[in-house]
């Protein structure tokens, strides 16, 4: 069995007008079992430290790229872009933060 957490790559993350900010990752990688999906957690108060809770997951997918609106102008938001393989490990992630 496959425990071995995917690889970890980078990650960018821009903030635009109205409340949205975008993010984008590249580089991750999983020698053993794939990669199946990427996940963003996100909080207000401190980096998330992992990509499991669901309560703080706001995305969950196959894409390299995503959007998120609906944000608080002007409050500092913290990020964790993490991968997952297709046996379920999630990889440490990659921690960002913008203002939107």
């Amino acid at each position: 069995l496959d425990q071995t957490l995917p690889v970890n790559g980078a990650a960018v993350v821009s903030a635009s007008g109205g409340g949205a900010v975008s993010l984008s990752w590249s580089g991750f990688s999983d020698a053993h079992s794939g990669l199946a999906s990427y996940r963003v957690a996100a909080s207000t108060s401190t980096y998330p430290t992992h990509c499991k809770t669901a309560s703080t997951l706001v995305y969950n997918g196959t894409d390299l790229t995503t959007t998120l609106s609906g944000l608080t102008s002007g409050t500092r938001v913290y990020y964790r872009v993490c991968a997952v393989d297709a046996v379920g490990n999630v990889s440490s992630g990659i921690a960002l933060t913008a203002v939107p």
